[in-house]
């Protein structure tokens, strides 16, 4: 799969001292593998995450990706499409519909 080659790697994830906390939560298979399952409950978490006007909009994303199994990495690319600059039109086009 050409998209593996851009996910960091398991050892990878494990030396990064942030993520530690996490414990072996973080490698769960799920929360990695692109299926029907994962990606459609990543796409729904990420666009609702995307919309909510709070900061560390990432942190509510991750913790119902984990809690649902969903794939993170995607779920967090979505929720990066919100940013200062597009969050005012996608607001006014949320109001309006």
């Amino acid at each position: 799969m050409p998209l593996r080659k851009y996910l960091p790697t398991r050892e990878q994830l494990r030396e990064i001292k942030s993520l530690q906390f996490l414990g072996e939560m973080i490698f769960e298979p799920h929360l990695w593998h692109f299926n029907r399952h994962s990606v459609s409950y990543a796409v729904l978490f990420g666009i609702f995450c995307c919309f909510l006007p709070i900061p560390f909009q990432m942190i509510p994303c991750v913790l119902a990706c984990v809690l649902i199994r969903c794939n993170v990495p995607l779920a967090i690319a979505l929720v990066w499409t919100s940013n200062p600059i597009t969050m005012p039109p996608m607001m006014y086009f949320a109001y309006r519909v």
